[in-house]
């Protein structure tokens, strides 16, 4: 999942969780070693929880052509944001321009814990409106491209767009399958999670 996907499943389990479940891949190292409130390492947890879930059985990935190898779980998260935004006033009832500004109000109340690396990338995400732009299959080519030029051998994403399009309407139907069989689990395990700390 990428951070439409793991910010909608953080709307549905607990909102309070966005913030760490955006940002979970800017803090590294064991949860309990990470000085953050009580609900951003949830948010880490749940994140952390999306991921591995994601890394596991997943549908769509296994459909990605087996030449993209270690960077197939990258084009997964990114081809499910792109459907996920395409198809987010059928799947939620809610105007995704508006549930983007939920996410930016979650974000900002903790501006003052933002890991250093993380700002440079949510004013990118956030000037460019870069949530909003997934729904164009165009803006998903800029993404891979740009995504090529800063990972080391990461020349064949700039074919990934083309894999996305050969294999549309069987990527559109699996995203959607994936991105619920992952909420279901992380449901699961964030329940499992919290009735532990009660």
């Amino acid at each position: 999942m990428n951070f439409l996907g793991h910010s909608r499943i953080s709307a549905e389990i607990d909102i309070k969780t966005t913030y760490g479940n955006f940002t979970g891949d800017f803090y590294k190292g064991r949860l309990e070693n990470i000085n953050v409130p009580y609900e951003v390492k949830n948010g880490l947890f749940l994140h952390r929880k999306i991921d591995s879930i994601s890394d596991i059985d997943n549908v769509l990935t296994e459909k990605i052509d087996k030449r993209f190898s270690i960077f197939r779980g990258v084009i997964s998260d990114i081809i499910i944001d792109h459907f996920l935004a395409l198809e987010w006033e059928n799947l939620f009832k809610e105007d995704l321009n508006k549930s983007i500004k939920t996410i930016y109000g979650e974000l900002d109340k903790y501006k003052n814990i933002y890991p250093k690396h993380f700002i440079e990338v949510y004013d990118w995400i956030s000037k460019n409106n870069i949530l909003y732009s997934y729904k164009n299959p165009e803006n998903i080519r800029k993404t891979f491209g740009g995504i090529s030029r800063r990972v080391r051998k990461g020349e064949i994403l700039t074919e990934a767009y083309d894999e996305l399009m050969k294999k549309y309407d069987l990527f559109h139907r699996l995203s959607l399958e994936e991105f619920r069989r992952t909420a279901e689990l992380a449901y699961t395990e964030y329940q499992n999670l919290t009735d532990g700390q009660r």
